[in-house]
């Protein structure tokens, strides 16, 4: 029986092929699906709370993860023929917000699994007022931003401070890390808050509004139709 020979200087290229195909062979993900309960494939966001959950807006309801199993929220319950959630995010007073494809800002009651089609009391307890025509957003430290007929409200939970901003436009998206913050407006701008509170334009109105975010370092990035690509804005160079 012949037997092969291998040359030392072979060794290390076998060991590491070897660790390489059983790090392969370990890492594999498992799959949430609408064959183990997730009520749609499409999903809009992801985000998880505060108590550990995972929270997915899919294309057809609002579902609950708690690591086995999922739990559904609907907006039929309000007598509505669509199902649709584009928006999960919840804040530093741990209020879970939701959006529908239509743009309505609902609430998550947890305790009863139920969704709040007008969370007026939640923001009158923080100050602001309740509006039909509104939109909710949180940024990357838990600080609510609430707007409505472009009057800016912003929440700051680490000192329970409210701030309030007249917009020019409707506001379309914000990114802030609780030391910069950026605003997109519906007419295409983008204004940056600064450290009196005053609103200052580093972007002319274009045709459509950007989607932003601010990174660990305090850059913006933008993209979205307008841009068609991905830019960064860096205000430290």
């Amino acid at each position: 029986m012949k037997t092969m020979k291998i040359h030392h200087r072979q060794l290390p290229v076998i060991i590491f092929l070897l660790l390489l195909s059983c790090s392969c062979m370990a890492r594999s993900f498992k799959t949430i699906s609408v064959r183990n309960g997730l009520t749609d494939n499409g999903i809009e966001s992801i985000t998880q709370d505060s108590e550990g959950y995972m929270w997915f807006a899919t294309n057809d309801g609002l579902n609950r993860f708690d690591g086995y199993d999922l739990d559904k929220y609907t907006l039929k319950d309000f007598g509505l023929n669509f199902d649709q959630f584009i928006y999960a995010a919840e804040d530093g007073g741990g209020n879970l917000w939701v959006k529908s494809s239509e743009g309505h800002i609902y609430l998550v009651d947890r305790h009863f699994k139920r969704l709040i089609d007008k969370p007026d009391s939640a923001l009158a307890s923080i100050g602001i007022p309740y509006s039909d025509s509104l939109d909710v957003f949180v940024d990357n430290v838990k600080n609510l931003w609430v707007e409505t007929r472009q009057t800016l409200y912003h929440y700051d939970w680490s000192d329970n401070r409210l701030s309030t901003y007249s917009l020019p436009a409707g506001c379309h998206g914000v990114a802030s890390d609780g030391i910069r913050s950026f605003l997109s407006l519906d007419d295409g701008s983008i204004i940056q808050i600064g450290s009196g509170n005053d609103l200052q334009l580093i972007q002319k109105p274009d045709m459509r509004p950007d989607r932003i975010m601010i990174d660990s370092r305090g850059r913006l990035w933008k993209y979205g139709y307008s841009s068609r690509t991905i830019r960064y804005y860096d205000n430290q160079t």
